[in-house]
């Protein structure tokens, strides 16, 4: 049995997870839970009303972090992965904090997209209930900065959607009263509305089955109406497939929302530190049972950590096998501190049926990080080496030097790309003066068309299959 660990850095909350698995045979693995804990941080509060993570969340997140470490380091763990999420995607100075937070948790932080995060909590919700595998369902993950919607037929998902829906962002934005005004309540569920539109247009109403939701908040929601109290900090398990009515939630949202904290706070089941939030997470889970039509939701613990594991133990089973020659396009050479952007342009370039390799999707533990550089940058045709506002990272130099030596080797094309955030002229490596750039931070002509162009120039890299629909 091997163990592996799942750090999940939330808007709301920081939540670890180890967990054994058995050999999983490239099929969906079970996990057997050895230790989880969950520490309530509001990261997110200053982001969403300053755009900036505090110097005090920063601290106590990092003091959080020391302790998860101390707690990994008494298990014998094969793979582990760290992952942030919302708050710190959109926080301008989550350089600063990933630098500090991962010389204390002593292992890589990966700031995850959206749609990512969407991918992991329905992986990690087909993982904890296999027999999902024959329904359709909508599942639906509240955190504090984003919701994230994935539709799937059995393990597949066939669309997810992140809306900036979370329970900590909302709270921030609108409710700034307690009790919360009528003027604040009927603005946020306006907003709520809005934000839901996207998703419906992608989501129909007819496919969906049943509706599964995780998080805190959501068993918050099954508790208050079961009237169940919650034993223990960090103890999700007895809420594990409560249900909850779209009326219960209705008359939920309707009881709390006219009430003090200190009042919310006396609710069977929805804890303190919960009812800080619960008022405009639950009028997210209100209005998402409507506009989906659904007459229920049905509550699960499982969410990213279960997915992160999933994924860890999928991979070392793969790792162990032969391994298999994937195609990739282009290869991306970025800096660390531009993550978020650069896995937003992967995303749209996914869309258009490009696959970009880089080190923050494609490496996982065990790997050797410049066996693997080297051994895809001979497989791609070209490389996009990306300008940020700090100029190249000191990993980023090392990507960049064997993007060179390739360059100097064959027809190897590299494609310079200055990012949003850039003042001024960018820091440009001499050696990339040359090479024609791409440059984010002007509309027009637009410089996702022009990136996918310079990519697909040379129509010999890409066969019958692997030929980008519309290229």
């Amino acid at each position: 049995m091997s163990r592996f660990a799942a750090v999940d850095i939330g808007s709301n909350s920081i939540r670890l997870q180890i967990a054994e698995v058995g050999d999983s045979n490239g099929a969906l693995p079970r996990l057997r839970t050895l230790k989880n804990v969950r520490s309530v941080t509001r990261l997110g509060e200053s982001v969403f009303r300053t755009g900036r993570l505090s110097p005090r969340a920063i601290v106590e997140t990092c003091l959080i972090l020391d302790r998860i470490a101390a707690t990994c380091g008494e298990f014998n763990i094969v793979r582990h992965r760290a992952v942030a999420t919302s708050a710190v995607r959109d926080a301008k100075n989550h350089e600063k904090f990933l630098r500090l937070a991962e010389r204390v948790l002593a292992t890589p932080i990966d700031v995850i997209s959206g749609p990512e995060e969407a991918e992991l909590v329905h992986l990690g919700v087909h993982v904890r209930w296999p027999e999902l595998a024959t329904s359709r369902c909508l599942i639906v993950d509240l955190g504090g900065g984003s919701a994230q919607f994935t539709l799937g037929d059995g393990t597949r998902i066939t669309q997810k959607v992140s809306r900036p829906l979370g329970a900590v962002r909302l709270r921030e934005k609108f409710l700034k009263h307690d009790p919360p005004r009528r003027r604040e309540l009927y603005a946020m569920v306006g907003y709520i509305d809005d934000r839901l539109r996207e998703a419906v247009e992608k989501i129909p109403v007819g496919a969906i089955d049943r509706l599964i939701a995780t998080s805190g908040t959501a068993a918050a929601v099954v508790r208050a109406v079961g009237r169940l109290k919650k034993p223990s900090e960090g103890d999700m398990e007895p809420a594990e497939g409560l249900s909850a009515t779209s009326p219960q939630v209705r008359e939920l949202y309707e009881a709390l929302s006219v009430l003090t904290l200190s009042k919310r706070r006396g609710i069977a089941g929805i804890g303190r530190r919960r009812a800080e939030v619960i008022v405009p997470g639950v009028a997210v889970l209100w209005r998402v049972l409507e506009a989906f039509r659904q007459q229920a939701l049905t509550y699960t613990s499982a969410g990213v950590r279960d997915g992160i594991i999933a994924n860890l133990a999928l991979a070392d089973f793969e790792h162990q096998q032969p391994r298999q020659q994937e195609h990739f396009h282009v290869f991306f050479c970025y800096n660390k501190a531009d993550q978020p952007k650069v896995s937003r342009i992967a995303e749209e370039l996914t869309d258009h049926g490009l696959r970009p390799w880089f080190d923050n999707t494609q490496v996982t533990g065990g790997d050797t990080w410049s066996d693997l550089v080297n051994e895809q940058l001979a497989k791609t045709h070209c490389a996009v080496v990306f300008i940020g506002p700090t100029g190249l990272g000191p990993s980023q130099k090392a990507e960049y030097n064997a993007c060179m030596h390739q360059s100097s080797l064959r027809a190897f094309r590299i494609i310079p790309v200055v990012l949003k955030g850039v003042e001024g002229e960018p820091q440009m490596p001499p050696l990339l003066a040359p090479f024609k750039r791409i440059d984010f931070r002007i509309p027009y002509p637009d410089p996702l068309d022009a990136l996918i162009q310079s990519i697909t120039e040379d129509r010999r890299f890409f066969s019958a299959t692997a030929t980008p629909e519309g290229v």
